[in-house]
């Protein structure tokens, strides 16, 4: 098994701390707001979007080549969202008086 060495480097420790700030701190504080004031289907539909959108910006700033099962999955995934919303958009103008 190969040791692990930990380097003190100030460039790591700037990326820990970017890392527990913003993706960490800020993203998981957003989002529990969000679900504070969102009803719960759509929170679960904007949730859906998460591997669409990491597969997205990791072909963007990586170069991550997506294969066509991807590309067709991460289309799947929207649509499914799309109809999701448009559902509930429908149920709410149906209960609607007038």
């Amino acid at each position: 098994m190969e040791e692990q060495h930990f380097s003190g480097a100030p460039r790591l420790w700037l990326a820990l701390f970017y890392l527990a700030l913003f993706a960490t701190l800020l993203a998981f504080g957003i989002q529990t707001w969000a679900q504070k004031i969102l009803p719960p289907v759509r929170v679960a539909l904007i949730s859906a979007l998460e591997p669409v959108f990491a597969a997205l910006w990791a072909a963007l700033l990586i170069g991550e080549r997506l294969t066509g099962h991807e590309l067709a999955g991460g289309a799947l995934i929207v649509l499914g969202v799309a109809v999701g919303e448009a559902g509930a958009v429908l149920r709410s103008r149906a209960r609607a008086p007038g």
